[in-house]
């Protein structure tokens, strides 16, 4: 809501119940924050799993280094007061199911009322990673499936003050990021 006083493209796009991303329909800011209202409890779980357990915090691609596919080291921690190994998963579905990094990158995009279009191209690498990655979360983590995805929608709602201070014209595509994974997380109710 703080972005929408001081963000006109913001503010006229919250005016909708529904948005199109891509053609595809969402529910928009107020709907959603309604149905997370009524479902409170279920939302302060899946955000407090696994309290105070070791976290890096930032745990995107650009803070892999590997340098054979048995060997790794993730660098630039970024500590919080919040750690779950939950938060590090989120962040690193944040680069591997939305494309964080190539959401930076895009530089044009169609926005008329509450249709938005924008090119998303995703390297075939972070699809295979993306896959392999759901594949250890479901045999290691899979009651944790909604929490993880929940803490990949914070993770972009944090971003949002940040990116709207870089470029306030592109900050409707990391919101609209945000409300499709927040979609994602109400449909497993």
């Amino acid at each position: 809501q703080l972005i929408s006083r001081s963000n006109i493209i913001i503010n006229n796009f919250l005016k909708y119940e529904n948005f199109y991303l891509n053609g595809k329909k969402y529910l928009n800011y107020t709907k959603i924050k309604n149905i997370l209202d009524l479902n409170k409890e279920k939302l302060y779980k899946d955000l407090s799993k696994y309290p105070s357990e070791l976290c890096h915090g930032d745990t995107t691609i650009d803070n892999l280094l590997v340098s054979d596919s048995d060997e790794f080291k993730i660098v630039d921690p970024n500590f919080n007061y919040l750690n779950s190994p939950l938060i590090d998963f989120g962040k690193l579905k944040q680069s591997l199911n939305s494309g964080y990094e190539f959401l930076i990158l895009n530089k044009e995009f169609n926005l008329k009322e509450n249709n938005l279009n924008f090119n998303f191209n995703k390297s075939e690498r972070y699809e295979e990673l993306n896959k392999y990655l759901d594949i250890i979360l479901h045999n290691k983590f899979d009651n944790n499936k909604r929490s993880i995805l929940i803490h990949e929608a914070v993770h972009y709602a944090r971003l949002l003050l940040y990116k709207n201070d870089i470029d306030p014209n592109k900050t409707i595509i990391y919101l609209t990021t945000m409300l499709k994974i927040l979609n994602e997380y109400v449909e497993q109710y």
